[in-house]
């Protein structure tokens, strides 16, 4: 499969832990109430209930999505041409198809990821999207390691990532957007065999990237990565259904080598928006469970219910960029 990065199973014994919960726990099973989502909510509903989220015990009864769909809630069901990765900027398009006005979402699956907040938005404002994208290859200027196979690529250096970044970044500069959103994970990314860049060197690769996109008719903005789960969703609310704080993850987390607050600072330095999203689901903690919601597809991306559900404060945030 090209390009994008399939969620990772952590060992049979957590996966046995799963099965047993499923099994047992009444508010885990596949004959849970299959509940509808809320309409998209509004920055003070959205405060409220990440404020609220780190008091959560247990799984509600019904949630959005179910346990058992959790970790499959991904884009790809709602926009299944993304499924194997868009490396040209004719293979996936959304939006406003007659608008003349056009939006690129580019960078790694975390870019997939925001269309169910984006595409709806450039309805509402009459853009079309253009979803530029490969798995695991951000969209800063840096050459990554894959420790394990990705698709079609082995182990080693990611040099289709740079081949991609490379004519992406061509095509985009030929085709003269409105605006590029940048979006990728920025967390765990592997330097070397043995290392993780240094906030130093994503800001560079980062800077590198915006200023071959930058044009006078063209804007660009960053979207904030996510922070990181050590544990593995929907695994780990499986196993803890009734605590499923211990499934949380701390905000920040040191350990991560995540580089969220260095895209900040390099945006800044360059004059372009930096839209953080980690209002939108993490207090001082990141908890699995969001009111009714379980946002999380695995460790590193969020569910494309709930962002369904962030689209009205992502739309906020874009008309502000867009002017």
């Amino acid at each position: 499969m090209r390009g994008r990065r399939r969620p990772v199973q952590r060992g049979v014994t957590l996966a046995v832990a799963a099965v047993v919960a499923l099994s047992l726990s009444v508010s885990a099973g596949a004959s849970r109430p299959r509940a509808t989502p809320p309409a998209p909510g509004t920055a003070a509903q959205i405060a409220a209930l990440v404020h609220a989220a780190p008091t959560i015990a247990k799984l509600p009864a019904a949630g959005y999505p179910t346990l058992t769909a959790e970790g499959i809630d991904s884009a790809s069901r709602a926009f299944p041409v993304t499924s194997h990765g868009c490396l040209t900027i004719s293979e996936c398009v959304f939006g406003d198809l007659s608008a003349t006005r056009t939006i690129v979402l580019f960078g790694d699956s975390h870019a997939q990821m925001w269309l169910s907040a984006v595409v709806p938005d450039a309805v509402a404002l009459r853009y079309r999207v253009v979803l530029l994208f490969l798995g695991g290859c951000p969209d800063a200027t840096l050459t990554v390691w894959n420790a394990a196979p990705l698709g079609p690529y082995p182990t080693g250096w990611y040099r289709g990532c740079d081949a991609f970044r490379s004519r992406a970044i061509r095509a985009i500069v030929h085709l003269q957007p409105a605006l590029v959103l940048m979006s990728n994970r920025t967390s765990m990314v592997m330097s070397g065999s043995s290392s993780y860049f240094t906030n130093a060197q994503w800001e560079a690769g980062l800077r590198t990237t915006i200023v071959a996109l930058k044009r006078p008719a063209t804007k660009v903005a960053v979207i904030g990565d996510l922070d990181y789960f050590s544990q593995q969703m929907p695994e780990c609310l499986a196993a803890y259904p009734s605590s499923v704080q211990k499934c949380a993850s701390p905000n920040p987390d040191r350990s991560s080598h995540g580089h969220e607050s260095a895209e900040s600072v390099e945006a800044g330095k360059l004059g372009v928006a930096f839209i953080d999203v980690l209002p939108w689901m993490c207090s001082t903690t990141c908890s699995p469970v969001i009111g009714n919601f379980l946002p999380y597809l695995n460790s590193t991306h969020l569910d494309a219910t709930y962002v369904t559900f962030l689209s009205k404060v992502m739309q906020t945030a874009l008309g502000k960029v867009l002017g």
